[in-house]
């Protein structure tokens, strides 16, 4: 079940978007955001084949990256 409110973008759920927080801030460290979104690497995974979830990741990973 997707828990959302009206701050998260697309349709993702509140622990989507928070991974995908995490995961810039993390600068593209998927274990480290993982536990800072407190999910299971599986979970991201898992999440990784929804096309929702990965195109709202997609533009992270450059923002991820760009960070140096």
């Amino acid at each position: 079940m997707k828990v959302k409110d009206e701050n998260t973008p697309n349709n993702l759920s509140i622990k989507q978007s928070a991974f995908i927080a995490a995961f810039i801030a993390e600068k593209g460290n998927v274990a480290r955001a993982c536990v800072v979104a407190q999910i299971d690497e599986k979970t991201f995974y898992r999440w990784r084949k929804e096309p929702e979830f990965f195109d709202a990741l997609f533009p992270g990973f450059a923002v991820a990256f760009d960070q140096g």
